[in-house]
């Protein structure tokens, strides 16, 4: 699946360690209680990571604030707001 040319080789190295730091949190916390599906442990980088970025082109330059309403384990708020540091993303 392709996601609309953001990979971690194409962001500036602060925010790919940032998304890697992440994914990290992810299959050391949240697999293990049951936030992401154990199933998805190998996958978390296509399957949510860079599946949350998809939205990103889709944001305009305009908008200043975000909401991820029942992120859950963070997804998409915490990948956009690593890619997007120019905007507020409120995760509820």
């Amino acid at each position: 699946m392709k996601h609309e040319g953001w990979t971690p080789q194409g962001l500036p190295p602060a925010q790919r360690a940032s998304l890697g730091l992440y994914e990290e949190l992810l299959l050391s916390q949240a697999v293990p209680r049951g936030i992401v599906a154990a199933s998805d442990s190998g996958h978390l980088r296509d399957r949510h990571i860079l599946d949350s970025l998809r939205a990103v082109p889709h944001i305009s330059g305009e908008v200043e604030t975000v909401a991820d309403l029942g992120s859950g384990a963070g997804l998409p708020g915490i990948p956009i707001a690593v890619v997007r540091p120019d905007l507020e993303v409120k995760l509820a």
